[in-house]
């Protein structure tokens, strides 16, 4: 695994090759391991494969190419609404309406982000941030 960390690279223009469920779910689960703040889990993946709606979050993507061209996009997002709804449910406040939890989901989905991306690479899919 450290070779290949240390001889990783991004990869900017791919294979029309399909991503199959089984591996985009088991890279999904070995992500979800990584630490997070308090086990909150406070990011969302949004998993897109249909070209038109690739094209349409290619702005969000600063309109890269390889955005439109991948099998599979990945959209790591910040998000403490799940977290936000758990409490809720359990009359609880949540008390995550502040820039510290903004910081705290920023965290926890950058680290699941990079944990999906290590692990997909272990099985040797190409990545780009």
């Amino acid at each position: 695994m450290l070779e290949n960390m240390k001889n990783r690279r991004t990869i900017r223009k791919y294979t029309t090759q399909d991503i199959p469920d089984a591996l985009l779910n088991e890279l999904l689960e070995v992500a979800a391991r990584a630490s997070n703040t308090g086990n909150m889990q406070l990011y969302s993946v949004v998993i897109t494969r249909d070209k038109a709606n690739k094209e349409k979050l290619a702005p969000a993507h600063f309109n890269q190419q390889m955005i439109t061209t991948a099998p599979v996009v990945l959209t790591f997002c910040a998000d403490a609404n799940r977290f936000v709804k758990w409490a809720e449910q359990r009359k609880a406040v949540a008390g995550f309406d502040n820039f510290q939890t903004f910081i705290a989901s920023t965290i926890d989905a950058m680290l699941f982000a990079q944990s999906f991306c290590t692990a997909a690479e272990e099985k040797g899919l190409g990545i780009c941030y």
